[in-house]
């Protein structure tokens, strides 16, 4: 099994809080939302390996499991064009990290201690620490929530993701 520093989970948990807050109504194209608010991956992982700091996420369900707890978003994951989307605002809220909304940008900007991520809405391109990436769908709103893909944030944050296809479950670890 593959370990990452507590900076990279730090990274991780910023944006899956952004994707988090994006579930659950935060992040959207409404001016009278709040513009500021505050946000290592595993294949198939078994209970002895989910850790202190564990969300489980199930594609098309509204149920959300933090170290544990179960908690109902109001949005939930999907899968766009092979990827799997995630509302940034709920899953970043979840890791601890801050999420702004950036209005006239179309921006979504998650920062967890000295790092940064700025993605756009319909751009592939992100940028981390300053550098610019490309991602293979970009961030989008579906019915009201910022959706991101997952694999390809939390891969470049040094997160590790779990993917279940029998239950279609994703875990997220720090």
């Amino acid at each position: 099994m593959k370990y990452i520093s507590k900076t990279q989970f730090a990274l991780c948990c910023v944006l899956i809080s952004g994707l988090a807050l994006s579930g659950c109504g935060l992040l959207s194209t409404q001016t009278n939302l709040p513009q500021e608010t505050t946000t290592n991956v595993v294949p198939n992982p078994t209970s002895s390996q989910i850790a202190d700091n564990t969300i489980v996420l199930k594609i098309d369900s509204t149920t959300m499991i933090v170290n544990g707890t179960s908690r109902t978003i109001p949005a939930s994951p999907v899968i766009r064009e092979g990827r799997t989307l995630v509302p940034v605002r709920v899953v970043s809220e979840a890791m601890s990290a801050s999420v702004y909304w950036l209005e006239k940008t179309k921006q979504i900007r998650i920062v967890e201690g000295g790092n940064e991520i700025i993605l756009t809405i319909g751009s592939k391109e992100m940028k981390i620490g300053g550098m610019t990436k490309t991602m293979d769908v970009e961030p989008m709103i579906i019915g009201g929530s910022t959706y991101v893909p997952l694999r390809f944030i939390s891969e470049n944050l040094g997160a590790e993701i779990a993917w279940n296809d029998a239950t279609r479950e994703i875990t997220i670890t720090r």
